[in-house]
Order: C-alpha cells, then structure tokens, then sequence
C-alpha cells in the first residue's frame, strides 16, 4: 500500500481533526526539523571569513534557516592555514576547510569552508581536496542519521548512453 512508505510524521491521522489546528505539509516537515528528506543547504560568497564569522554566529544561533540547515557552503573564505579551527568554530556545527595554498599561483583569495550540522551528520570523510590555479574542490562523503529510501530513475533508451558514459567519466576521476 502507498502509505506504507509515507514516514508516520507526515500522516495525517485517520480521524476527527479539530478546527483550528495548524494543518499542511510544511508544519509537518517543521516538527522533524533534525531529519529532513532532503538536506538543507547555505551557499555563500563570503569574502574574508575573518570579518563575518560573528555575524554568521548570531545567524546560526537566533536564525531557524541556519540553526537547522544541514550544511553551510562558504566560499573565498580567505583563512590562512595557521589560522586554527577554533577562531572559526560554531555551535552545533562541525567545520571541514580547504585553503588556497601557495601552489596554485594566486597569492589572494580562494579558499572554502563547509560546515555540518551534528543534528544532522556526524560521520564524513573527506574524499578529496583540489586546489590548483583554475579550480578549488572538496569533496566530501556525508553519511546522515536520516536516510530516506532510494529511488529509481528511468530514462529514455538515447539518453540513457549520454547520462551513463557521462556517469562513467565522473566516477573515474574520483577515487
């Protein structure tokens, strides 16, 4: 049956509702705000962490959108590699980076910093960190507490070379 792989927080109840109470998909997805289906993600240009890193505090500890996002994606950090952690921790969060270093050419700038919520996450392993002159990447292996059920995809027979060989070449260059 179809409510068999409907989560039992996203129910509704099969009796008697009473009048004026708050109803609808998104007070529902409200009350499990520790395991959403999907995650929740910042992505921010911040130009120099150094500066904002208290404001991005207050926003992580008042703000509902950041305390409970899964992630928060900041890139041209600007950190240098003897700036440790604990001058860029956040409550809640757990902070992963990767700094430009001196061997891609460019003396200012870059840099990327990833922070994950432990409601959210608490095993990740970095897969890879690239920082050469054209690009800067961190991949990163997250393994959530919530994991809702896989999903098929069906495409089309002419697509389905393109998507696959495309597929292919991605997974070939990671390790």
């Amino acid at each position: 049956m179809l409510l068999d792989y409907i989560p039992p927080e996203l129910r509704r109840p099969t009796g008697r509702r009473k009048r004026g109470r708050r109803g609808g998909i998104r007070n529902r997805l409200r009350r499990r705000h520790t395991r959403p289906p999907l995650p929740s993600i910042i992505l921010s240009n911040v130009r120099s962490l150094n500066n904002k890193i208290d404001d991005l505090r207050t926003h992580a500890r008042y703000c509902s959108d950041f305390r409970e996002a899964s992630l928060m994606c900041l890139t041209e950090s600007w950190l240098q590699p003897n700036a440790p952690d604990s001058l860029f921790e956040i409550n809640g969060f757990t902070l992963t980076r990767l700094n430009r270093d001196a061997n891609s050419g460019k003396c200012k700038g870059g840099g990327i910093c990833v922070y994950i919520n432990d409601l959210w996450c608490r095993q990740f392993t970095v897969k890879e960190a690239l920082c050469d002159s054209n690009v800067e990447m961190l991949c990163l292996t997250l393994r959530p507490f919530y994991l809702p059920p896989a999903r098929l995809r069906w495409l089309q027979p002419l697509s389905r070379t393109r998507c696959t060989d495309f597929y292919k070449n991605i997974l070939t260059h990671l390790p």
